[in-house]
């Protein structure tokens, strides 16, 4: 694995993740907003425009769906997404996707994941950089990763590095 691709701890409940794809901001975003191509890296469901509005994500573990609940805090394409992030009853966490053109071929990534719960750094940065993984091998054409292996694996590697 790249060490670039680690996630980076910026606070105590905030991580950050960024990659390097190919393409354009324009060409990225889809992959963001489309339910059909959102699904295919991270979960299925209509992503409003409007901030304030709700919205459900439908992930899909092991053939197992998982509905999460979350809310659009900022749509700005083709640069800047924000939303809640798995809104429970009393609590919920906070997402950013930032894309910024590097080169006329070349775009870059940024999720920031705030508000997270100590118990759930490690799941969380396992998620984010095995989602990630998937989201790379779509835009490159190379051979899709086995989530959940990677994912298992990612979690051994980031109880290390995040210290838990």
């Amino acid at each position: 694995m790249d060490s670039t691709d680690w996630g980076q701890s910026l606070a105590a409940d905030t991580l950050r993740f960024e990659r390097t794809l190919p393409g354009t901001p324009e060409r990225l975003w889809p992959w963001l907003a489309d339910a059909g191509k959102r699904a295919r890296w991270l979960a299925a469901g209509v992503l409003p425009a409007q901030p304030g509005a709700a919205f459900t994500l439908t992930f899909e573990y092991e053939g197992t769906p998982v509905q999460t609940r979350h809310t659009v805090r900022l749509y700005e394409p083709p640069s800047r997404l924000c939303i809640t992030w798995d809104e429970g009853e009393d609590w919920h966490s906070e997402v950013t996707f930032e894309l910024s053109a590097l080169t006329a071929d070349q775009v870059r990534l940024c999720i920031t994941h705030r508000r997270l719960r100590q118990a759930d750094r490690v799941d969380v940065a396992s998620g984010w950089h095995a989602h990630l993984a998937l989201l790379s091998s779509l835009l490159t054409g190379s051979a899709a990763p086995d989530f959940m292996a990677l994912h298992r694996e990612l979690e051994r590697a980031y109880q290390q590095r995040l210290e838990v």
